[in-house]
């Protein structure tokens, strides 16, 4: 079962992972981006293996934001 939470629990429950955004998009369904320059490949790695985690299909630069990087999850009980 999914839940959803505020995306400050969110971001205390990923950490380390900083995504430069995090919002819930609805539905217990979150997305994370990173602005270009950042190295994602490490936090999303930790963020696959962080608990409670689900990801949602696989990273993928957001339309209109050449450069960035963001993936979709969400958080189970």
């Amino acid at each position: 079962m999914n839940v959803i939470l505020t995306v400050s629990k969110v971001l205390e429950l990923i950490d380390p992972v900083a995504p430069d955004n995090l919002q819930h998009v609805g539905q217990g369904l979150y997305r994370a981006k990173w602005g270009p320059g950042v190295p994602t490949s490490g936090e999303l790695l930790i963020l696959t293996r962080t608990p409670r985690i689900e990801i949602i299909g696989s990273p993928y630069t957001p339309d209109g934001l050449p450069g960035w990087t963001s993936i979709d999850f969400m958080v189970s009980a």
